[in-house]
């Protein structure tokens, strides 16, 4: 195995690595709905024929087929560390985050119910900066993949 094929960005169908102008492509799909080379082109400001020739790799790839209407997503690219909602790409640890916040919100509802005892303050406090970090850590992670 190379350094080239073991980075972690995206493979499709365990192919080569979805990333730069295809991964901007397939993003701008997914989340806009079908879209033709021109307008691809447009949205991201790349030539036409780069669209083109991208939109063409990513339905080689079995990701998107051509239709009336453009290209459209038919599969989803696994991409590390993200997951799919809906037509959009979410960090996981966003989600994780959100889960953590709940967490902090949980302990500091019990601490004032039974009391502000230093343990349940500690447990709030581990808790919501593990829920900032993650926040932090995922965004810094979509704007990555965005570009």
């Amino acid at each position: 195995m190379t350094p080239e094929s073991s980075r972690s960005s995206s493979r499709p169908n365990g192919g080569e690595e979805l990333e730069g102008t295809a991964l901007r492509i397939y993003l701008y799909i997914l989340e806009h709905g079908p879209a033709g080379p021109r307008q691809v082109a447009r949205a991201l400001g790349v030539s036409p024929s780069t669209a083109h020739r991208h939109l063409k790799r990513l339905a080689e790839a079995g990701l998107v087929r051509e239709t009336g209407e453009g290209y459209e997503v038919v599969k989803p690219a696994r991409i590390e560390g993200f997951i799919y909602v809906g037509r959009r790409l979410v960090p996981r640890l966003l989600v994780y985050s959100g889960f953590y916040a709940g967490l902090t919100l949980g302990w500091l509802a019990w601490a004032l119910i039974a009391g502000l005892h230093p343990e349940l303050l500690l447990l709030a406090v581990t808790n919501g900066l593990a829920s900032i970090l993650m926040a932090l850590e995922g965004l810094s992670a979509l704007r990555r993949l965005r570009g």
